[in-house]
């Protein structure tokens, strides 16, 4: 959706591929120790083969994420692989991922994601690189999911992606010439007497984004801006609102490191125009700011500050405004052990309405690494949503849950 492509718009696909986060628990942005659910890999032919293996089962006490508030236990199995070329020019990688998640007692809640990549680079010169990648992912809806607005409550969200990119370096200076083309299908369960007024989600989305920076010593920075289109497809629409849009955004980014602290700051303007002159043009600001700092060698704290907006379907409206503060502490008191726990503090708007809602969550994770290729972990959460309007009644909930897991890596 948007907001990612905003603030990812300089990446390009690469190495781990999951649609495992939806399991895990959302602290702020502290690294994982180093060593954790590292595979150590095998090679052959030019290539370097990981392999990871998650088995989880954990109570809940909102299975459908909804105000009913449905006990239940829920089981867990994931597997990632991924083949990497270790060539001293050029480079392709593969990756493949599964998950799949059921509730033991709640007819209906089980639901399966795939996910694949396939990305190469063509080094043309010392200083030029193309880059291409495909990708075919789906996503578990779920909780702090914005398509909940939507009235898709459960279900997989299914985006496949085509990137291409054009890199230059000369000394510390570097630009960056991205096109991306994603289709999005929706398929998911929707609640259409709660929330009538829904339209199909399928659409293409469409950008082109140019970089230019420069590196330091300490990290880099760089300004980025770029054009936007979005079209809708497919039969599914009960609304007569022409959602296609086009758009442009412009904005500006450092990442550094000095000492034990780093960080990301990314700050991006956008402006939408909607075809239907009945949805509001939104001119806006989104952005991202990271900052992680360690104390001691078991100690290490981070905060993150984020504004999104996503393209929903609600009448009227051009898309959901999310904005999270989030903070969390990670101790590491031996090498093969650590925890990390923190709060998150989100804030919805849907643009053009009066609606919005808030969310409170605790997070918690936690790994003890048995040997260098098995891995016991936790995963906690406490979550409470609200609203402002009866609208929006069904998605006002509580929540909490733990997941234990036996993770093996190789």
């Amino acid at each position: 959706m948007r907001d990612r492509i905003f603030i990812g718009a300089i990446s390009l696909l690469a190495g781990w591929t999951s649609a495992i986060c939806s399991a895990q628990a959302q602290t702020a942005p502290i690294p994982t120790p180093q060593g954790f659910e590292s595979p150590s890999g095998l090679s052959a032919f030019g290539f370097d083969y990981f392999a990871r293996a998650q088995l989880g089962i954990g109570p809940t006490s909102n299975v459908r994420l909804d105000p009913t508030q449905k006990n239940d236990v829920r089981d867990l199995a994931t597997f990632d692989g991924v083949a990497r070329s270790n060539w001293s020019t050029n480079a392709l990688a593969f990756t493949v991922n599964k998950i799949e998640q059921a509730a033991l007692n709640t007819k209906g809640q089980t639901v399966g994601a795939a996910s694949g990549t396939v990305s190469g680079r063509l080094d043309i010169s010392d200083n030029l690189k193309l880059r291409l990648g495909l990708l075919s992912q789906q996503s578990i809806v779920g909780q702090n999911d914005p398509n909940q607005f939507s009235g898709n409550l459960n279900g997989v969200v299914k985006t496949n992606t085509l990137e291409a990119g054009l890199d230059w370096t000369s000394g510390s200076n570097f630009a960056s010439l991205q096109s991306r083309y994603q289709m999005i299908t929706n398929n998911n369960t929707i609640n259409v007497s709660d929330l009538p007024i829904i339209q199909s989600m399928n659409r293409n989305e469409a950008n082109l984004t140019l970089q230019l920076g420069n590196t330091t010593s300490w990290g880099k920075y760089y300004v980025l801006a770029g054009p936007e289109a979005i079209h809708y497809t497919g039969s599914a629409n009960i609304l007569t609102q022409d959602r296609n849009s086009t758009g442009m955004r412009a904005g500006v980014g450092v990442e550094f490191t000095q000492g034990d602290l780093s960080g990301v700051v990314r700050a991006i303007g956008f402006s939408q125009k909607f075809a239907s002159s009945a949805i509001p043009s939104p001119t806006s600001m989104v952005g991202i700011a990271n900052l992680t700092y360690k104390f001691q060698p078991e100690w290490s704290a981070a905060v993150t500050a984020q504004r999104m907006f996503d393209e929903i379907n609600i009448e009227g409206s051009a898309g959901l405004f999310t904005n999270l503060i989030g903070v969390a502490a990670q101790y590491q008191p031996i090498s093969n052990f650590y925890i990390k726990a923190g709060p998150t503090y989100r804030y919805y708007t849907i643009d053009g309405t009066p609606y919005t809602a808030h969310s409170t969550s605790l997070d918690s994770t936690a790994a003890w690494q048995i040997t260098k290729h098995v891995e016991l972990a936790f995963n906690g959460r406490l979550l409470n949503e609200k609203v402002n309007n009866s609208y929006l009644s069904n998605l006002q909930y509580t929540d909490s849950e733990a997941t234990f897991s036996l993770v093996v890596t190789y």
